[in-house]
C-alpha cells in the first residue's frame, strides 16, 4: 500500500461513492477506475462468499464490525469487510496478521503478537468495544 494525499473535495467524492460502511477507500477507487478484476488478490473489493462476515474458532464478526487496537501508544482502527479484516486499506485474514502489519514496537520494529489478545471489536448493535479473545469458545 502507498499513502497519498488528497484534497477535501476528492475525499467527499470518494465517500459519496461508498456502497457499504465497510467498503475500504481502496476498493471504492478500484471500482471507479475499473480495476476490480485486474487484481485477483484484492479480496477487499470482491464480494464475500459468507455474506461479508469473518469467521474463525467459533467467532463470527459480521460485515461492518469495527476493529480497534491500542498498542504502545499507537491507535489503529479497522472494519470487517468482505470476510476480511480491513486495516489502513489493506485486507487480512486474521487478527494477528492485521496487528503485525499495523503496529510497531517503540523502537520501530515489527511485532510478533497474538492479535486475539490485543484487538477489541464492536459488532453492529453492540453498545461498546469488547476484547476479541472474550468471544472465543
Amino acid at each position: 500500500m502507498k499513502t497519498i494525499q488528497i484534497g477535501l473535495e476528492v475525499h467527499k467524492a470518494i465517500e459519496a461513492e461508498r456502497q457499504s460502511m465497510g467498503e475500504p477507500e481502496n476498493a471504492i477507487l478500484m471500482r471507479l477506475l475499473g480495476l476490480e478484476c485486474l487484481d485477483a488478490t484484492d479480496t477487499a473489493s470482491r464480494p464475500a462468499r459468507n455474506g461479508g462476515a469473518w469467521r474463525k474458532d467459533g467467532v463470527e464478526l459480521p460485515e461492518g464490525t469495527q476493529l480497534r487496537v491500542i498498542y504502545s501508544g499507537q491507535h489503529v482502527d479497522g472494519l470487517v469487510s468482505a470476510g476480511k479484516w480491513v486495516v489502513r486499506g489493506e485486507a487480512f485474514s486474521s487478527p494477528s496478521m492485521a496487528l503485525i502489519h499495523s503496529v510497531t514496537t517503540k523502537d520501530g520494529r515489527k511485532t510478533n503478537l497474538n492479535g486475539w489478545n490485543h484487538w477489541t471489536v464492536k459488532r453492529p448493535g453492540d453498545p461498546d468495544f469488547i476484547r476479541l479473545s472474550s468471544l472465543r469458545r
